[in-house]
């Protein structure tokens, strides 16, 4: 159960490139996997989704295999010529021998048959996150239970919803979790959020801490008067 707290909290980090051709459904699924991940780039046809891919650079694929145009196998064997490692999901109204075959040569996560359920999506999903390189993609760091940061994308996750900040609420808490064995200094503070640290007056520094304060929690962020901040981490 913990690892999957784990595998969950990863992908709503990550981003899915998800292709399908009829557009109620590929509407209906990219609600879903919003749920789910941090951000679905969707696309009506394979050759559209190709040439955007090095762009965008997803970190899961999930395709329909039967498509207007180029089919998601050939799509896949497409990425598969560049890419070894992305992991790629299939879905197919049916099964096929021949499209059984050729995905197995592609080294899929899953080759899934419609309809699926929510829970045969995510736990596909999650055993996608599970072949992916972490240290690559995403590196969580818990500040409390229900309180990780995602320090490769910069997003702060609040009982598995993002939580919005600001830049100097981003910089200040990067400089926190960087320093997390230790005190800050105001000084250091300051100097790291703003380019003339010397004209930062007291109230406006005490508001960025403030606003932090009220989004990670009170006692999340402590004072070591005279001194600096510090994370309070359990």
């Amino acid at each position: 159960m913990e690892n999957e707290k784990i595998l969950m909290k990863t992908l709503k980090s990550l981003s899915i490139l998800y292709i399908e051709d009829e557009d109620n459904i590929r509407q209906d699924m990219v609600e879903t996997l919003n749920m789910l991940c941090n951000k679905v780039y969707p696309f009506k046809c394979a050759n559209d989704a190709y040439e955007n891919y090095q762009e965008l650079r997803p970190d899961i694929i999930f395709s329909d295999i039967s498509l207007e145009e180029s089919s998601g196998l050939e799509f896949a064997k497409q990425i598969r010529d560049f890419d070894k490692k992305i992991p790629i999901i299939l879905l197919s109204a049916h099964t096929d021998t021949k499209y059984l075959l050729d995905a197995a040569k592609l080294k899929l996560v899953a080759y899934l048959t419609k309809p699926i359920s929510f829970e045969e999506l995510k736990s596909t999903l999650l055993d996608a996150v599970s072949e992916i390189d972490i240290e690559e993609h995403s590196a969580i760091f818990s500040i409390e239970k229900n309180l990780v940061f995602d320090t490769l994308h910069k997003v702060l996750y609040k009982e598995d919803q993002e939580v919005t900040l600001t830049k100097k609420e981003l910089d200040l808490l990067e400089l926190l979790i960087k320093n997390h064995k230790k005190t800050v200094s105001i000084e250091t503070i300051k100097s790291t959020l703003w380019s003339d640290p010397f004209y930062v007056s007291e109230s406006a520094f005490k508001a960025v801490v403030h606003k932090l304060r009220s989004k990670v929690g009170k006692d999340t962020i402590k004072n070591l008067s005279g001194v600096g901040y510090y994370l309070n981490i359990e």
